[in-house]
């Protein structure tokens, strides 16, 4: 995990992007590659007390997850609020946290999609996931066209992961 003093997010997000090029996620990972490659993209914020993730996630139309090949790929920023010291936990500061946000994402902030926690775990922590979608070929920042589980886009004999099991 990086420990970073200062609150310039433009500066504490490029250098997270760089840390999570070297060790893009795919949803094919197994469960302990996965767990190591989010550890690599580990930070915290010790000013606002902001623990998170960031990483560039790959596969999740290709591995069966998502229906809409548009949501393939995306930068995932994962944010909670606790005191890493202490253990106190904090729930969602979401000022601070689209402060974080619009810091990493730049002008691309406005595409950023954003949902609450979902399991056990992340309720207990109150995290947060935000996701900007690029377009696997070049990278670049999209907004997703259709819902993640349209199949309107869907190529020709894909196949869901609850089918391939």
């Amino acid at each position: 995990m990086i420990f970073y003093r200062t609150t310039d997010m433009a500066v504490i997000g490029a250098a997270q992007r760089e840390i999570a090029l070297q060790v893009p996620r795919n949803m094919r990972d197994s469960a302990a590659a996965d767990q190591a490659k989010t550890e690599h993209c580990r930070f915290y914020i010790q000013p606002l007390k902001a623990l998170g993730i960031f990483s560039l996630d790959t596969g999740a139309h290709a591995s069966g997850w998502w229906k809409n090949p548009y949501y393939d790929t995306c930068w995932h920023l994962s944010l909670s609020f606790q005191d890493i010291e202490s253990g106190d936990k904090a729930p969602q500061d979401h000022k601070t946290a689209w402060k974080i946000v619009r810091g990493f994402f730049q002008a691309h902030a406005r595409l950023v999609w954003s949902e609450p926690p979902r399991s056990k775990d992340g309720h207990a922590v109150d995290v947060w996931h935000y996701r900007l979608f690029v377009d696997r070929a070049t990278g670049l920042p999209i907004l997703p066209r259709g819902e993640v589980y349209t199949k309107t886009f869907t190529e020709a004999g894909w196949k869901s992961y609850s089918d391939v099991q």
